[in-house]
């Protein structure tokens, strides 16, 4: 597909136990995909696909962005990937492990490596053993760009991190996609928030499966919060597939999708309940509902 920057179609991959199938999405150029799904989804094996480390069963990965030549090699040489367990020498100093790093990229950018060693503020003097949480997820990101990678991929990257931290890290990322310094970011994260606050698109994983995929703003607006006071147990009142959840000050709170909101008005009106608040639910709320 023309300006895409990653393309997944009818990707199937098969574990004993597992299995992620029929997955196709579409990555356009200039965004940040953000990969969401409960614990067992496929999202890792997702990741995992996409990067050629396991053989897929059928289906196919490509990135449109690549040039002609660049579409035969190893598609790993224009990725930067950012595992969710970071893993280095810790008794090497910095400047040691990035010249151990970079032997292993045709692409590796020195001038611009050490611009980003001044922009992350890395002393390239320490050893890694003595980074903290923080730094290690700059020096971790400065690994992955230094080849100029087209694509980059982070599992769970901002793990462990302090407030300030992932906030200066996802600005680190709206930067790169809005530059165009990189071509897509896709995104794997269990905090929805940093998700709805980064991602221009979503991906969710239930069960192996695409459960849903779009614009973070369209997904979001298709949904409704419903929250209402009730003195009766009305779970056994509406269907199955409409769960409510009670808050702490007791109030009923339903996720619904927006076309049956007029629906759930007039059945919970049936019952009596009238005072009846009709809001904009958060990606959290919207992921449990579907996840």
């Amino acid at each position: 597909m023309e300006n895409s920057a990653l393309e997944v179609i009818d990707l199937d991959k098969k574990y004993t136990n597992f299995a992620l199938t029929g997955i196709s999405l579409q990555v356009p150029s200039g965004s940040i995909v953000g990969l969401i799904g409960q614990n067992g989804a496929g999202k890792s094996t997702l990741i995992k696909s996409i990067l050629g480390l396991v053989k897929l069963d059928s289906g196919r990965v490509s990135l449109p962005c690549l040039p002609d030549n660049g579409r035969k090699d190893d598609i790993r040489k224009w990725v930067g990937y950012i595992p969710e367990t970071l893993t280095f020498y810790e008794w090497m100093t910095i400047k040691r492990l990035v010249k151990f790093v970079s032997n292993y990229y045709s692409r590796w950018d020195q001038e611009y490596c050490r611009e980003l060693m001044v922009r992350y503020e890395l002393d390239e003097s320490k050893l890694v053993k003595h980074l903290s949480k923080g730094m290690r997820a700059k020096l971790a990101l400065l690994l992955a760009l230094s080849h100029h990678p087209l694509l980059l991929i982070l599992d769970e990257p901002t793990a462990g991190l302090d407030p300030l931290m992932k906030h200066n890290f996802l600005q680190e990322l709206r930067h790169l996609a809005n530059t165009a310094e990189i071509r897509a970011v896709l995104i794997s994260s269990h905090i929805m928030g940093e998700i709805e606050y980064i991602a221009d698109r979503l991906a969710v994983l239930r069960g192996g499966r695409l459960a849903l995929y779009g614009e973070t703003e369209k997904i979001i607006s298709q949904w409704k919060k419903l929250s209402f006071v009730s003195p009766l147990d009305i779970l056994s009142l509406l269907p199955q597939e409409w769960r409510v959840n009670i808050h702490g000050d007791g109030r009923r709170v339903l996720i619904i999708e927006e076309h049956n909101v007029e629906r759930a008005i007039d059945l919970l009106s049936h019952y009596g309940i009238n005072s009846i608040e009709v809001l904009n639910p958060e990606l959290q709320e919207i992921f449990i509902k579907v996840a």
